[in-house]
């Protein structure tokens, strides 16, 4: 796993008391993570602060697993 991949995750245990262990990039972030709209506005404004980049809405509605995550910022951070 990569560091992006290993450091979402670390960020979503701590965000949603779930151990790293049994969150992987196939894990579904509202179904699985249980996590609301206001809680993925939070998760996105710190990934953005700590990646220094801006996500868009029209981005973040594609983004449904972990790994659609990782593959997003991996792509964007890459450029």
């Amino acid at each position: 796993m990569d560091e992006i991949a290993t450091n979402l995750i670390k960020m979503l245990s701590k965000y949603t008391g779930i151990s790293s262990e049994h969150i992987e990039p196939s894990t579904l972030i509202i179904e699985e993570l249980h996590l609301d709209s206001l809680d993925i506005v939070e998760l996105l404004a710190n990934i953005e602060d700590i990646y220094g980049i801006y996500i868009p809405d029209s981005e973040l509605i594609e983004m449904r697993t972990v790994g659609d995550v990782t593959n997003y910022l991996s792509k964007v951070l890459a450029q």
